[in-house]
């Protein structure tokens, strides 16, 4: 009787299962799990889930199926289920700051920005020196167009972190937006220090040389990048625009066209296809470029404008005032909020 309570006071749980058939399967899952792991070196990524399935069958508590199979998801753009794993972890583990990061990390990605926030609040509460955590939300809400709030969260993570490029680039990227160059010079520069082929980096510092007018200097940030990886849609589209202000249409076309092969039925990158045609005079297809521009995004003022210009050029009057007219109630409707 005496065992019976002392059990009970101390909170005695039952004993794990260590039985040999428990100890089988969980011998079963691991070796199924590193067959999943080979898979997903080779790149098969569905024979990888496959067999992390099987992992998880055998034994529900294996902790990094579940993580090898999230990541395994994001790859593959199965955001939902890629969740719902790192959410079993969670669960399995809630005092666990990585695990919301890397929830809050799948999130940002997939531009669930809100939820993203929430996750990464979650982690700084669980780690307040998890420097990445601000970081990432700063990106954030940077990407919801919350400046001030994205600043701060850099601030911080820099001052935690000064080799943290990301960081520095996502800060020179708000300071473009917020329109101070100088600063994003800066920020992109100190980036570029750390890591010199960033093309993030390169790119960002690329837009604030734009800004300030130093052409040239810019062209060579956006071609470095491009010769990085040319398969960043950013840089192409933006040396075609530096192009455009030095009066060079058919090197902006080229760079337009490399962009739009990379990232397809993008309403800016339709207009700014338009502008390369009307200034080489090909005024059928700036008019075709600007109404897919149009059909993109309906709220695109300036891509009324240009059309309008397009359509005065070819003579079609009544369809350059209807699209002034357009224009101006689109304008009217952003100065009032609405």
């Amino acid at each position: 009787m005496f065992a019976v309570c002392l059990s009970v006071l101390v909170g005695c749980d039952d004993p794990p299962d260590s039985s040999p058939a428990n100890s089988k399967l969980e011998q079963a899952a691991e070796e199924t799990f590193i067959k999943g792991l080979g898979f997903l070196s080779e790149g098969d990524h569905p024979k990888a889930i496959e067999l992390f399935n099987q992992a998880i069958a055998l034994n529900p508590n294996h902790e990094e199926a579940y993580k090898r199979r999230s990541r395994t998801y994001v790859k593959i753009g199965a955001i939902r289920k890629a969740v719902e794993d790192m959410s079993t972890l969670i669960a399995m583990s809630p005092d666990d700051a990585d695990r919301y990061m890397n929830r809050g990390n799948i999130y940002l990605n997939a531009g669930k920005l809100f939820l993203a926030i929430e996750d990464f609040g979650r982690t700084i509460d669980l780690n307040p020196d998890e420097a990445r955590a601000f970081g990432s939300r700063g990106q954030a809400y940077a990407n919801l167009g919350e400046y001030k709030l994205a600043l701060e969260d850099l601030d911080q993570a820099i001052s935690m972190d000064d080799a943290y490029i990301t960081a520095w680039h996502n800060r020179a990227v708000v300071y473009n937006e917020l329109d101070m160059p100088e600063k994003a010079l800066n920020d992109a520069g100190k980036a570029l220090e750390l890591g010199p082929d960033d093309v993030a980096s390169l790119n960002a510092r690329g837009v604030a040389l734009h800004k300030l007018k130093r052409l040239k200097e810019a062209i060579t940030d956006f071609s470095r990048a491009i010769a990085v990886n040319k398969t960043k849609p950013n840089a192409w589209s933006n040396r075609g625009m530096v192009y455009l202000d030095l009066d060079r249409p058919k090197k902006a076309l080229f760079d337009f066209q490399n962009a739009d092969k990379l990232l397809q039925n993008h309403p800016v990158l339709q207009f700014n296809l338009g502008r390369a045609h009307a200034a080489l005079g090909n005024n059928e297809l700036a008019i075709q470029h600007l109404t897919r521009a149009i059909e993109l995004d309906s709220t695109m003022s300036i891509a009324y404008a240009e059309r309008a210009n397009a359509y005065r050029r070819d003579g079609q009057l009544g369809k350059a005032k209807a699209d002034m007219e357009q224009m101006e109630r689109r304008k009217l409707h952003k100065d009032n909020g609405l």
